[in-house]
C-alpha cells in the first residue's frame, strides 16, 4: 500500500492548547513500514518544525526540517506538502500519492496522532510506541566533490571543480572558443542524484550562453552524479549522446583556466588505449526520411561522402578525414576552411562545423554521425546488402547501458527477443514478425494481444504497444527501434 508513506508525516504531539510539546518524539508502524519516528523541533515558530526518520518499504527516509501547522480543532497540516521539493511532498509525488488524500489529526488529551488515507487506512502514532523503535543506521550518501575531467569526441574537453555542493567552476574548449565560467551556481538532489545548474534558462548565464553559439540549446542536456564510480554524467535528451567526467588524474587536478589548442594539457591518458582496428571500405545509413549517408575510406587521409539532407543532395568526392584512434572519432582537418566541401556542404544547412561529430565502434565496425543543432544521428555500417534485401541473424543495440536488446531473425515471420533493463532479464522465445519488402516496415501482428509476449512486455513498463515503430535499413543491415512516447529512438546492428 503506497499510502504506507504517509507515515513519514507522523507529527509528534504532545498537548498544550493542542499542540504537541517541544522535543517530544512520537513512534510507529504500519505494513509496509519497517518503523518511523518523529521528534518536535520547534513548537513556539510559525509555522512549527518537525524531524522525522524511518524505514518504508526497507528504504530509509529522513527529513530534517518539515514544517507543520497544528489548528485548535486538532487538524495538522503541512503547509509545503504540495511542492515537489519538499521532502515529504518529494516522497508523495515519487510514489504518486495525492496528498490531498492524506488527513492528519492530533488529540492533546491522549497524546496521540491520528493518520487516515486512501483506502480506509488509519492508524495512530503515540510516545509509547518509541521504546521498540529500531533507528536505521543511515549512513551518508555519496556526493560529487573536487574535480572532474571529461570530453566529447573530438568537440569538447573540459573540467568541472566542486567548490561545494551549490557552486562549480566550468572550464574547456571547443575548437577556439574557450569555457570558463566560475562559481556557476548549481543544486544537487541527492534523491535523484541530479545536478541542476539554476540560472541555465537564462541568457545571461556563462554556461547558456557558451551552449547557444554552437546552436544547442542549454535545456537539451541532463547531468546527473554516479555514486557507484565517482563520475558525472552527462546526455542529451533529444540525441543519443552521452559522456562522463571521471577524477581528474593527481596533473589534471591542478589545470586552472584551459587555453585554446591547449587544452590536450588538460588530458594525460595514464594506460594506452587498446586499438581494435580502424575503419576501412564502405559505410552506410539513414535517420528516419531525413538524411542518409554513405561513406567510402578512400585511404588512412581521405574520405568519400555521398548523401542527402533534407532531400537536398551531398556530395564531397574526397575530403580529407583521418581516424583518431585514441578518441575513437573521426576527424575532419579542413572542415573550418572556407573552401572545405563539407564544411561549406554544412553552412548550406546552416550547420555550425563543430555541430557534426562522427565516432567509430571498433568492436560493431559502425560509424555514428551526429549532427548536435539538427538531433539527427547516423548509423553507419558496413553497405553489404542491397536494398530490398532481408534480415538475418542476431543484431544488438540499446541505450546506454539502461536498456540492451538482442533480436535473432528466426524466419522472416518468427525471432526470438532478448532485453537487458536495468538488470532485469526478458525473453520472447517467438515473436510473430512482419517484414515489409516494401517500405520495410517491420510490424508485430498479435501485439496487441493479451497473450502476446512483446505486448505483455511492453505493457510491464507502462508503454502502450501500438507506440513502438521497427523500421528495417536493407542498404545498412540496421533495425531502428523508436518508442515516441518516452523519446527513445536506437538501432540494431550486426554488432552481436
Amino acid at each position: 500500500m503506497k499510502f504506507v508513506i504517509v507515515l513519514s508525516f507522523l507529527f509528534a504531539f504532545v498537548s498544550c492548547a493542542n499542540v504537541p510539546t517541544q522535543g517530544s518524539t512520537f513512534c510507529g508502524s504500519y505494513a509496509d513500514i519497517d518503523s518511523i519516528r518523529v521528534t518536535i523541533v520547534n513548537n513556539t515558530s510559525s509555522p512549527n518544525v518537525l524531524a522525522l526518520i524511518g524505514k518504508i518499504h526497507g528504504a530509509i527516509i529522513t527529513c530534517a526540517q518539515e514544517y507543520v501547522t497544528f489548528s485548535p480543532d486538532g487538524t495538522v497540516t503541512l503547509p509545503s506538502i504540495s511542492d515537489p521539493k519538499d521532502c515529504l511532498g518529494g516522497v508523495l509525488a515519487r510514489q504518486n500519492i495525492p496528498y490531498e488524500s492524506v488527513q492528519i489529526s492530533y488529540d492533546g488529551n491522549s497524546n496521540t496522532a491520528s493518520i487516515k488515507g486512501p483506502g480506509g487506512i488509519q492508524f495512530i502514532m503515540s510516545t509509547n510506541s518509541c521504546s521498540n523503535f529500531d533507528k536505521p543506521t543511515i549512513k551518508a550518501a555519496p556526493a560529487p566533490s573536487g574535480s572532474y575531467c571529461g570530453s566529447l569526441a573530438n568537440v569538447f574537453k573540459g573540467k568541472i571543480q566542486f567548490n561545494s555542493l551549490t557552486s562549480v567552476d566550468i572550464m574547456g574548449t571547443a575548437d577556439d572558443n574557450t569555457l570558463n565560467c566560475q562559481n556557476e551556481a548549481i543544486t544537487f538532489s541527492p534523491d535523484s542524484d541530479a545536478i541542476t545548474i539554476r540560472d541555465i534558462a537564462k541568457s545571461s548565464d556563462c554556461v547558456a550562453k557558451y551552449l547557444v553559439q554552437f546552436d544547442i540549446n542549454p535545456n537539451d542536456f541532463t547531468v546527473n552524479y554516479n555514486g557507484d564510480d565517482d563520475s558525472i554524467i552527462v546526455k542529451g535528451t533529444k540525441l543519443p549522446v552521452s559522456f562522463a567526467f571521471s577524477k581528474c588524474t593527481e596533473y589534471q587536478v591542478h589545470f586552472e583556466v584551459p587555453k585554446a589548442k591547449e587544452i590536450k594539457d588538460l588530458y594525460v591518458v595514464d594506460t594506452p588505449r587498446l586499438r581494435l582496428g580502424d575503419p576501412e571500405g564502405s559505410y552506410c545509413g539513414s535517420y528516419q526520411n531525413i538524411a542518409t549517408l554513405k561513406a567510402v575510406v578512400l585511404n588512412k587521409t581521405d574520405a568519400s561522402l555521398t548523401g542527402t539532407l533534407y532531400g537536398s543532395p551531398i556530395s564531397c568526392p574526397v575530403e580529407s578525414a583521418q581516424y583518431d584512434a585514441a578518441n575513437s572519432t573521426i576527424v575532419f582537418p579542413n572542415i573550418y576552411n572556407k573552401d572545405d566541401c563539407l564544411g561549406q556542404q554544412l553552412a548550406s544547412f546552416s550547420i555550425p562545423p563543430q555541430a557534426f561529430i562522427v565516432t567509430y565502434d571498433a568492436k560493431a565496425n559502425t560509424l555514428n554521425a551526429t549532427i548536435l543543432s539538427q538531433a539527427i544521428s547516423v548509423i553507419l555500417a558496413p553497405c553489404t546488402l542491397q536494398s530490398g534485401a532481408n534480415p538475418k541473424g542476431s543484431y544488438c543495440g540499446g541505450i546506454d547501458s539502461i536498456v540492451e536488446v538482442n533480436c535473432t531473425v528466426i524466419t522472416l515471420s518468427d525471432i526470438q527477443l532478448v532485453g537487458n533493463v536495468g538488470g532485469i532479464i526478458d525473453k520472447c522465445e517467438a515473436e510473430s514478425v512482419n517484414f515489409n519488402t516494401g517500405n520495410d516496415d517491420v510490424s508485430f501482428p498479435n501485439i496487441k494481444n493479451d497473450n502476446d509476449c512483446l505486448g505483455n512486455l511492453l505493457r510491464s513498463y507502462s508503454i502502450d504497444p501500438t507506440d513502438l515503430k521497427v523500421h528495417y535499413y536493407p542498404t545498412a543491415d540496421v533495425i531502428e527501434v523508436k518508442l515516441s512516447d518516452l523519446f527513445a529512438d536506437f538501432n540494431l546492428t550486426k554488432s552481436c
